[in-house]
């Protein structure tokens, strides 16, 4: 398949451990205030989380019984309907970062010597709750884009798996077919890729342009190739229809 702009495309599929509870509460205090939210909204979420750590607790429910008293000190609660969007605020620092620089994928060319070949967008990362995957268009970005992920897990206290982590890509530009030469594209992405990109002092899982990764619940491969999805899917179906 020949991509429309003739660019390369690497992609970095985060997983978070965990996300959502160990979400830090002094650190969104922070963050919301910096974002510039309304007092009043921070002291919702102050007397919500940042007072509980002080007085709040919960109680598991056990088939011996219950269990004592459990402080609450970091995490959203699970169940209240405000947890998703602290989360979510939680993340928007991060979002922001990996966008900023451009170090996404152009949609079009930078080349302005030549006309309509402007760029016209780019995009960094698409993200849903926890689930993250960023892109790039050279293979110099997918390094940088981690360095900025594993120093804002890490102040953040967040905690990316790096077995659960991958790394891959696909080549279109004429400039990667003169560089590879006669090296096939899986092993030139191997050279490329394999054991170095890092988060948090952990190297991404490899994986090959046509090898299927789940994301949103669909198997997509960096080649297109939507019948390992096909399959999934119809396995899926024939087991509810069963």
């Amino acid at each position: 398949m020949q991509s429309f702009f003739k660019q390369d495309i690497y992609a970095l599929i985060e997983d978070f451990t965990s996300a959502t509870n160990t979400t830090d509460h002094d650190k969104l205090l922070i963050i919301m205030f910096d974002l510039g939210s309304p007092t009043d909204a921070i002291d919702v979420v102050k007397n919500l989380y940042y007072l509980l750590y002080y007085q709040a607790h919960t109680i598991i429910r056990l088939p011996s019984g219950c269990t004592g008293d459990i402080p609450v000190e970091r995490g959203t609660i699970q169940g209240d309907t405000l947890s998703p969007l602290l989360f979510l605020i939680y993340m928007e620092p991060l979002l922001r970062w990996l966008h900023a620089g451009n170090r996404g994928y152009m949609h079009g060319h930078a080349d302005t010597s030549t006309p309509n070949t402007k760029a016209i967008s780019c995009t960094s990362r698409g993200a849903f709750a926890d689930d993250l995957i960023c892109l790039s268009g050279s293979y110099q970005n997918p390094q940088l884009q981690t360095m900025k992920l594993t120093q804002y897990a890490d102040w953040a206290h967040l905690i990316i798996s790096g077995k659960k982590t991958k790394v891959t890509c696909m080549y279109h530009s004429d400039e990667n077919k003169i560089l590879r030469g006669n090296t096939s594209v899986a092993d030139f992405a191997h050279h490329q890729l394999a054991n170095k990109v890092l988060v948090q002092g952990q190297a991404a899982q490899f994986l090959k342009p046509d090898d299927p990764f789940p994301y949103l619940g669909v198997h997509i491969t960096m080649d297109l190739n939507w019948s390992h999805q096909l399959t999934h899917m119809t396995a899926k179906l024939s087991l509810k229809l069963e």
